[in-house]
Formats: structure tokens, sequence, C-alpha cells
């Protein structure tokens, strides 16, 4: 120990301020009141750190480890001073240990404990430099050592090895980032050279990406930091945004392919006043979802969560404006007869029809060429239509808007009729399973009881497990699989807490010591802790006392002052108890320094005892102090950990109400308050049930509001809202289930899961709301489910299997991740594609109008009735004027029609 103390001090890193300096640790160290280096602590002090004279006071030899007194060794590390009378905190140097009490005396330990503290005033870039090059030294020492072992922790270690424990995972973002572009080119792709999309599969995820890398960048703008949660998010967010790809592109589709008569720019205005408006207030939900999570109180859930919402904006706008940008340009390649990846190549083939549009004769398409506008092409394509399949006015429609009847009239269980496979050009296996089979199944009045049974159940068990699942964050899941951190660890949770608890202070700041009526209340403070169930009085007495050791040093020079009221005493006596009590003698006080001697006599305390590290002095007078107390801990016991933390602030307002007179200034500050190394970590998990019932919330409430604004309808709305919630709540049965501990890691989870569940849920929602069908629940949902449920089902997948390499993480808290994210992806899934739908069957809210004149159904217009098959090739070859003249001539007469519901297949004389 001694020899890897030596090359400690030896350490020297480059002073980045002063060019060719190098800094040691006595340049960098804390020091005290005294100006020197606060090294008169720890095992080695029992020597001064001085090898020599350790091999004079237990008879060593500097060659032989075995040679030596050991009766007076065990003698010198049982002593509860210090050679310069400095009281040893034993409990705090040694961990493990075995005590022998007549006489008292230390038999044996595990764990010797060394402390080496910069000054907080060193330079960041210094300190980084001096803890690296520590962490190199006792990584190269430690194969070397002998006869012990070795385990350590930093300033900067818990940060560093979390950002090691992803940075080490890049490969696995890359993995990722292969998977979601090979399902992205799979769905979009076609064994056809023009009509393929694979550079618009590509485009999707530049765009994508662009999103992300753009929201970090407006965040830095902003000043927010970049943590290295940050670069978990390419996982989460490239999902959303390839099901924004999914969506769009299928949504063209089915327009392009139910109306061949809109021209391109109408048929992507069509396609941006409803898909893309899905899309809009999806994406804008999400966003406001992760947004309300930047209201935390805690950092790492604030920073993540606003970067989120960034990034998700900025997925929004490029989506919106560059992606439908690239749409557009394949569109015009495909009609281009170009080749796909290579669109400056001409393909040799004929060119195709488009992808989605139905195949017409070659008069007809003719004919449709020769118009300019999307109402000749209607009028064209009408005449081609057979008599059993002209355009119904709405009133034909049953449940339709302004059909005089109840949405709800069928029963919602009634059978659904399936759409005729002659109906559906360029169908990929995914949505005819969707159509032919799924959509139908769900209909069954059977299945959607045991739906509702299911989900439900799982609900139920999900609010049971809210009360058992575990709390906390231990220190060694933020590192790597094999990390230093881990190993420190684990020391620490089988010896110091097992045997003590965790050394604590009671801090005193911006009062004035000098006052004896101030130095009884810190006494009394004092008193107050020890006296509390959640510290021990007893262990606490080997921690020492800066104002106990220095008032008994004054009052043994007969300058304590008895008071008359509020007198000095020593808050042990009388509170040591068990086998302590014939080890530790604590002496009584009988009076306080007074006023006009304190600083004096303090000055000259500390010119002989050494400067305290628990004072910090500025400009002569003591700014902040510490007595040090031993609270009782249980290793790793969540539910402790929480109800010690809510004592502790209780206890902290009991003494400043008290004794203080409650709390300071406009930043809410006591003078008085307890703090410990883990409370960093303990005060968030305290905070996170509530932060946590705040965000929900708020999250629902602005999913609510949000999608109010597209669904038009309150109880639409409210099912979403509720559909989110579930979400997080199926998330809590998954914690307990798998024995995952809620924490901040899981929070920023389930923040993300409120933002991902709305994609998922609000798109079949939104198709719902403006379709008509056949009037019924069922038959709304059929069509729902047919024209997005497998865009969304695609989207899903693929958020799954690019989830995947996070799996195979070296790191705790990425494996965590990964189990969340997939469990939040799932839930949404089936919360999406199945609850969602049935509980809208069965409400059946009535579809909005406008959405419906604006998803194809154009505002009513006046169509000749359906022509003979003799008259629809008399019409083939003439010019739309004529035939529309000649037309209204034969008919006599023209009929008022109003577009009837956009989905009318499962009528069984209609078509699509």
């Amino acid at each position: 120990m001694f020899q890897l103390h030596n090359k400690i001090m030896a350490l020297s890193v480059d002073d980045p301020a002063i060019p060719g300096r190098k800094a040691t640790f006595l340049d960098l160290c804390y020091r005290g009141t005294d100006n020197k280096c606060q090294l008169d602590d720890g095992y080695l002090w029992y020597w001064l750190k001085d090898f020599t004279l350790f091999l004079q006071d237990v008879g060593g030899s500097a060659t032989d480890p075995a040679a030596g007194n050991y009766t007076a060794f065990k003698e010198r590390v049982s002593s509860t001073t210090y050679p310069d009378g400095q009281p040893v905190s034993l409990l705090s140097v040694f961990g493990g240990t075995t005590f022998s009490f007549d006489p008292f005396q230390l038999q044996a330990a595990q764990i010797i404990a060394s402390d080496y503290t910069l000054d907080e005033a060193v330079d960041k870039d210094v300190a980084k430099l001096w803890h690296d090059a520590f962490t190199d030294l006792m990584k190269a020492e430690l194969p070397q050592l002998r006869y012990m072992s070795a385990t350590w922790i930093t300033g900067s270690t818990v940060g560093e090895e979390l950002g090691k424990a992803i940075n080490n995972d890049m490969m696995l973002v890359i993995i990722s980032l292969l998977v979601y572009i090979v399902i992205a080119v799979l769905v979009l792709a076609r064994w056809d050279r023009v009509r393929a999309r694979t550079a618009l599969a590509l485009a999707g995820i530049l765009v994508t990406g662009l999103g992300l890398m753009s929201g970090w960048g407006w965040g830095m703008i902003f000043g927010m930091p970049f943590t290295p949660l940050q670069q978990l998010s390419p996982f989460i967010l490239l999902g959303m945004g390839i099901d924004v790809v999914f969506i769009l592109q299928k949504s063209y589709d089915i327009i392009v392919e139910r109306e061949p008569w809109l021209a391109p720019p109408e048929a992507f205005a069509r396609l941006m006043s409803t898909a893309g408006l899905s899309v809009q207030v999806t994406l804008l939900a999400s966003a406001v979802a992760f947004a309300l999570g930047s209201v935390d109180e805690l950092n790492s859930v604030k920073w993540f969560s606003a970067f989120s919402a960034l990034n998700t904006l900025m997925i929004l706008v490029l989506m919106m404006t560059m992606f439908v940008a690239c749409m557009v340009i394949t569109e015009r390649r495909i009609a281009a007869n170009r080749l796909d990846c290579l669109c400056c190549i001409t393909s040799s083939q004929p060119a195709p029809a488009s992808p989605a549009q139905p195949q017409l004769s070659a008069e007809l398409s003719t004919t449709i060429t020769k118009h300019a506008t999307s109402d000749d092409l209607k009028a064209s394509v009408a005449l081609s239509l057979p008599p059993t399949q002209a355009i119904p006015p709405m009133d034909a429609v049953k449940g339709a808007p302004g059909a005089g009847s109840d949405s709800g009239a069928r029963d919602a269980g009634a059978p659904l009729a399936a759409i005729h496979d002659d109906d559906v050009a360029d169908e990929n296996m995914v949505k005819r399973f969707f159509r032919k089979y799924y959509a139908p199944f769900l209909g069954r009045w059977y299945i959607k009881v045991l739906v509702l049974c299911l989900f439900a159940a799982w609900g139920a068990a999900s609010w049971y497990g809210i009360y058992q699942v575990q709390y906390g964050q231990p220190l060694s899941d933020l590192a790597p699989d094999g990390s230093y951190l881990q190993d420190y660890d684990a020391v620490q949770q089988a010896t110091y807490q097992q045997q003590v608890g965790e050394p604590v202070g009671l801090y005193f700041r911006d009062i004035d010591v000098s006052q004896p009526e101030v130095q009884y209340k810190m006494f009394a403070s004092l008193a107050t802790v020890l006296d509390n169930k959640m510290f021990n009085a007893s262990t606490s007495a080997f921690l020492g006392n800066w104002l106990i050791t220095f008032t008994l040093w004054a009052q043994g020079r007969g300058e304590t002052v008895p008071q008359a009221t509020n007198n000095c005493y020593n808050p042990y006596v009388g509170r040591v108890v068990g086998n302590l009590a014939g080890v530790i003698f604590p002496r009584a006080i009988t009076g306080c320094v007074p006023a006009a001697r304190f600083y004096p006599l303090l000055a000259q305390w500390q010119a002989e005892q050494g400067a305290s590290s628990s004072v910090i002095m500025q400009g002569g007078r003591v700014l902040t102090s510490r007595m040090s107390v031993m609270q009782i801990a249980k290793a790793d016991d969540d539910r402790y950990e929480n109800k010690l933390m809510n004592e502790v602030r209780d206890l902290e307002k009991a003494l400043n109400d008290a004794y203080f007179g409650g709390m300071k200034g406009d930043g809410g500050t006591y003078a008085s308050f307890i703090y410990g190394g883990s409370y960093v970590f303990n005060e968030g998990d305290r905070l996170l049930p509530k932060q946590t019932m705040i965000y929900f919330i708020l999250a629902l409430v602005g999913v609510f509001v949000v999608t109010t604004f597209m669904l038009v309808n309150p109880v639409a709305s409210l099912l979403l809202a509720a559909a989110v919630g579930l979400v997080g709540l199926y998330l809590f049965g998954e914690l307990w289930a798998l024995q995952i501990r809620f924490n901040q890691v899981s929070v920023i989870n389930m923040i993300m899961a409120t933002g991902l569940s709305v994609d998922y849920c609000v798109y079949t929602a939104q198709k719902f709301m403006t379709v008509a069908a056949d009037g019924t629940g069922n038959g709304r949902m059929l069509v729902a489910l047919s024209d997005t449920g497998s865009a969304v089902f695609l989207g899903g997948m693929t958020a799954l299997l690019g989830s995947v390499p996070m799996a195979f993480s070296k790191s705790v808290i990425i494996r965590t991740f990964f189990k969340l994210i997939f469990g939040t992806v799932l839930f949404s899934m089936l919360v999406g594609l199945i609850l969602v739908p049935v509980v809208l069957s069965i409400l059946a809210p009535p579809p909005v109008r406008s959405a419906l004149i604006a998803d194809g159904h154009p505002a009513p217009v006046t169509l000749p009735p359906a022509p003979t098959s003799s008259q629809q090739q008399q019409a083939v070859g003439e010019t739309g004027e004529e035939a529309e003249r000649k037309k209204r001539q034969e008919a006599g007469s023209s009929k008022e029609v109003q577009a009837g519901a956009e989905d009318v297949e499962a009528g069984p004389a209609t078509s699509s």
C-alpha cells in the first residue's frame, strides 16, 4: 500500500493552461486553511504515510512482508486516534471488520479505504487528465498486486463508464440501421426495375437520420447538454420515421388505386389532406408527449425528453417536405419509365401502369390522357364503369353523414364481407392478410369479448405489478460488463453498507458559528439527528466531530463559558450503547466558546491539529461546516431507501424550523441539511413516482387535445388517450414480470412509450373516423385495418427487429432499454391493432363529414348515369366534350349524386 501510495503521489499530467508544466497530486489536491493537502486520514496516516515510521513501529522489514510484531500492528490499527491526535473513523477506514471488546481491538478487516481528493477549483480538463492517469495506474498495478486486490472509483468514473457502455456498442447502432434499411427496401421494392422504390426507401431512412441530427443540433444551439443517453435515440426514432414512410406510400397507392382519374398534383393534395394530416397530428402528439417529459426535475429524464421532442419535430418537418418531394420525384420517374436508383436510364421495356392503378383498356387509357383535369378524367372513368359499379349517392350508404340513419343501426358484431380480390391491385401479402383474414376475424363478437377480457386481465396484473416493482438504480448497472466500477460497487455493498451503513454529513452554512447560541443550535441539531431511527449514534461516534473536538480542546484551556440558557453540550454523551459503550467514552462539554475568542482559538487549534476537511473557511470565517453521522443502510433495499429519503427531508425541515428559522432566501435554501454520496440517486428514485404520475397526466391531456383537432370526436380522443395510458400501465407489468427496476432509465422508456404508442394507435383510429363503409362499426373497422393496419404492422415489426441488436449489448442499461423498448413497441402494436379497433367498432362514433369529403369524397357533382356497353364503346373514340354532350343527349337528363363513403367494399354490389 505504501508503494502504491508513492506511485499515486508521483503521477503527473500536462497542465493545458501552462504549456510544458506538469501537475502532480500535490498541485491539485484539496487544501485546508493551513494550505496543506488534506492527506491526514486513512489507513496509512497511522504512520503519517511514512514507510520508515511504519517499519519502526511494527518492527517490520522492507524486504520480508511477514516480518514484524503482529501484536503491535493490531494495537496501532485499533487506535481511535491518529498520531497527531485526530480522531479515527474506524468504520470508514476498514470494511468487513471483526472487533473484540475486552479490550477493544480490531481483529480482522476485509477492506481498507484510502481517499485522494482534488480541489474543486482545479480546472475540469486537468482533473479529467489526473483521473485518467490514476485509472491507468490502477489497471497497470492490479495484476502485480501480490497480497491484495484493488477496486477504485474517481469523480468522473460513473459518467465515463456509462458513456463507454454506450459508445462501445456503436456497432450495434450500425447493425440496427442496416436492419431498418433492409426492411424498408424489402417493403417498398418490386421485381419491376421501374416500379421498385428502393431509392425512396433509402430516402426515408436518410430523411429520418437528418431529422435526428438536426434535432440534436437545435438542442445544442439552445444550450442543452448532450448526454450519452441521447445516442440511444436512433434505436427508437428510426422506427417512427420508417412507420411514416410506410403510411404515406401505402396511402398514396390506395388513393391512386381508388381514384385513378386524379392528376398527380391532386393525388398528392389528397394524400396530404388525409394521411398527411394523420402523420402531422401523430408526430405532433408524440412531440408533445416527449416535451412534457422535459418538465421532470431529474436532468437525465429532462434532457432526453427535450432532445426527443426536437428530434420528432424535425422528423415531422422533413417528412412533410423533403420526403414528400422524394415521393413526387419517384412517381415522375415511374411515369417517365426510368429505372429505380438509376433514374437517368430509361427502361427498354414498355412503360408500366401506375403501381396502384387498376389496369384499363388501351382505348380508355387513350381517352384519359386526352383530358387535362381530374374532373374530365372522372367523367371518362365513370363511362367505363358497369351499371352495378356506379358511384352510389351518399344517402344510399347506410350510416353515412346525412343518410338519415344511425351509424350503429346494424349490430356491431355483424359479420364482415371481405373486399373482392379483383378490387385491389398490387396488394402485398401483409395487406392481403389484414383484409381477407385478420379484420373479418377481429369482427366476430366472441373474439371481441376475448380481446376485452385478455387486455383487462393484463391490465389488472400490471396494476398489481406497480406495487411490487423494485425501485433504484444500482451503480453497477451504469457500467459495461467487466468494468472496475462493478467491482467497486460489489465491495461497497458487501462490506461497508452491510456493517455500519453509509457515512453522511450534517451540513451548516451561512450562519455565524462564533456565537454561543449558534453553537448550541448546532449541537442540538446533531442530537436530533442521532435520535432519529434512521441514524446510528454509536457508530457515528467513530466518525469524529470537528466542533466537539475543538470545543473540548478549548475547554481544556479554560476558554469555554457556561451559558445560563441553551448551554453547549456533547450530544454523544449517553447515546453510545452496546459493545461500543465500552470502547468510546464521550467527554462532557460544560460551556460554549465565547464569540470574541472563537476565531483566534480556532486558528490556534488548526495550527496545532491541522486544518480539518470538515470546515470551509472564507475571509477568516467559517463559511460551511460538516458533522459526520452514520445512517443505517440496508444494502440494495429500494423500499428502505425511499423511506430513508422521506425521513431525511422531514428531518431537515424540522431542524431548520426549530433552530434556524425555516427556509432561507429566494432559492429556498436551508441553513442545515443532510447529504450523502448516494443521495443523488436516492433522491431521484424518491421523486420518480410523483414525477411519473404528473407526466402521464400531462401527456394524456396533451394527446387528447392534439387528437381532438383531427378526430373531432371527444369519445375517440378519449379512447386514444386511454390507449396511450394503457401502454404505460402494461410497461409496469413488464417491469414486474422481468424484475426490471423502476428508475430513471425505465422512466425514460415510459416517456418514449407515450410518444410511440401515439404513433401506433392514431393511424387506425383516424382512418376509422374518416370512412363510412357500410355504416356499421365492423365495416369501418375492416376498411381502417385494411388500409392502414398493414402499414402500421410493418412499421412496428421494423421497430422491433431494429431494436434487437441492443439485446447483445455488454451494458446492463442498454439491455434494459432493449427489454422496455421491445415491450413498448409490442404493447403499442397490440393496443393499436387489436384493442383500439375493437372498441371503436363497438362504440361506432359517427364519421367526420369534413374528413369524408377530404378523403376521396369531393363535394356533390353532377354525373351522368352509368352508360350501357355500346355507349361505352362509342364514347371511347370521342373527345371528352363530345362524349359528355352525346351522353347528356342520350340520357335526356342528369342526376344529382353525392360521393358515397370512401370504402364501400363491404357492400356486395359496390366497388372501391
